[in-house]
């Protein structure tokens, strides 16, 4: 039987550190072990859940949520799936202004636009960078590489895509004849 890889007896804050440092240290296995591979032959498995959205620290249930679904995740893998599990963070709403008011003490109208803007783009990436971090510390196996942020210049033309097609389909949806299935 080979040696235990870990033989520390009990928890530490340094043997957690060194875990995740080992689980990470290689860029390239951690990126081929987690990132999606639609060419791979294999029967692929997408999970589909909404992102989530930074309006101040990420909290001890999204995270156990998080963990949850990550559980699924690595099941799929270990039963031969290709696993789609993004990572992305939904930056747009109006939670992000009331913090933002909350933090400054000032109500957004008594600003001028831009600088307002400012800060709220300032503030979401402080808490996206932080909820990034600790969706690594935690260790969910998520596809870092294609992160992605509602907010993002990148995102946009997926998200107009989307709506595109969905106009499509609810003009279709309307000019459907439901008993025959005719238009």
């Amino acid at each position: 039987m080979p040696a235990p890889v870990l033989n520390d007896k009990r928890w530490s804050i340094d043997l957690e550190k060194r875990i995740q440092e080992a689980h990470s240290e290689d860029a390239e296995a951690y990126s081929k072990r987690y990132s999606f591979n639609p060419e791979s032959g294999k029967e692929i498995f997408v999970i589909d859940t909404p992102p989530p959205y930074p309006s101040g620290t990420w909290h001890i249930g999204a995270v156990a949520q998080y963990s949850m679904i990550d559980v699924i995740a690595r099941s799929q893998r270990l039963l031969g799936k290709e696993v789609y599990f993004p990572w992305g963070v939904d930056r747009n709403g109006i939670n992000i202004e009331f913090t933002v008011e909350k933090n400054t003490k000032r109500k957004m109208k008594t600003y001028e636009r831009a600088e307002f803007l400012k800060l709220c783009e300032e503030t979401i990436e402080t808490f996206t960078q932080a909820m990034r971090k600790t969706a690594r510390r935690v260790g969910l196996s998520c596809d870092y590489d294609r992160e992605y942020l509602t907010d993002s210049l990148l995102t946009e033309p997926l998200l107009n895509q989307f709506s595109l097609n969905f106009s499509k389909m609810e003009q279709s949806l309307k000019t459907c004849d439901p008993t025959s299935m005719t238009q």
